[in-house]
This record gives structure tokens, sequence and C-alpha cells, in this order.
């Protein structure tokens, strides 16, 4: 009975744990903490930047040379906040799985978890062998079926008439 309720202590905390950093995903968007991996983003763009021959500062329009400046600074800005999101809900997944994980060692022990795990893995094995049997026999039926009674397939030349005709009025 000990074992079962230090893992159920275990897997509560571990969920107090995942909601507190998912709430960092808020508290980032809100603005009130940053991007942790922001700096590993304007490294690459920095390196980028200096690649092209530009320097390392160098505003939006030399990048794009044109009217389209805007769109660039919008996609790194959409990429900063977007990374930093995805950033944020993973960490948060990864405490919640590592703290399902470790309320099951402490419920029946690592060697059985090992044993559990080898299980589990053993299974989704030949799940997966199971399936790609299923799909060779399928193509294999799909290929029979087509060589008694071939589909016809479309050449493509009514399409590229149709292109033509459709270009043409563009001229």
């Amino acid at each position: 009975m000990e074992r079962t309720s230090a893992a159920k202590l275990v897997n509560a905390a571990s969920l107090v744990a995942m909601l507190a950093v998912g709430w960092q995903a808020v508290r980032f968007i809100m603005g009130d903490i940053g991007n942790p991996i922001s700096p590993v983003y304007e490294f690459v763009t920095q390196s980028m930047r200096e690649m092209s021959g530009l320097p390392p500062k160098a505003p939006a329009s030399e990048l794009s040379g044109g009217p389209l400046s805007w769109l660039i600074g919008g996609y790194q800005s959409i990429m900063v906040w977007g990374l930093g999101l995805v950033f944020w809900l993973f960490s948060a997944f990864i405490v919640g799985e590592l703290g399902k994980a470790i309320a099951r060692v402490v419920q029946v022990g690592w060697q059985q978890y090992r044993v559990e795990q080898r299980e589990a893995q053993q299974a989704a094995r030949i799940a997966a062998e199971r399936q790609a049997v299923k799909d060779r026999r399928r193509e294999l039926r799909r290929k029979a079926l087509q060589a008694v009674e071939p589909r016809r397939g479309a050449s493509g030349t009514l399409l590229f008439i149709l292109g033509v005709l459709v270009g043409s009025f563009f001229l």
C-alpha cells in the first residue's frame, strides 16, 4: 500500500509540475517571460545573414531588396512566437510523461518497469510487422486486380491542351 500511495503522490506532483510549466506558455504569450530558444534562432538568422554577405544587423529591407521587407520581419516574429509557444508546451508534455514514468517506477520497481517497457516495445514491433504484412498483401492484391483489369489512366494531353488555351488568353 505504501508504494501505491507514493506513486499517487508522485503522479499528483508531476501533474502540478506539468501545469506549472504549461503556465509558462501563457506567461510567454503575455510577455512576462522570454523565449528560451530565442538565442538559438537569433544565432541561426545571424549566421545566415553573414553567409549571404550582409552585416549581422542588416535591416529586413536589405534582405528582401524590395517592397516585401515587411514579410520577412513578420515571418521572423511569427517564428519566434511560434517556437516559444511550442517549446513551453512541449516542455510541459515532457514533464508530464517523465512524472508518469517515475510514478510507475515507484509503484512497481525499476526491474519490473524495464520488463514492462521491453514487453511494450516487443508488442509494438509485432504490431508493426503485422501491419507491414497486411500492406504488402493489399499492394499485391491491388497489382493483381490492375493486371487483370487495367485502369484507364489520364495521359495529360487534355490538361496540356487546356493549359495552352488558357495561357493563350494572357498573351
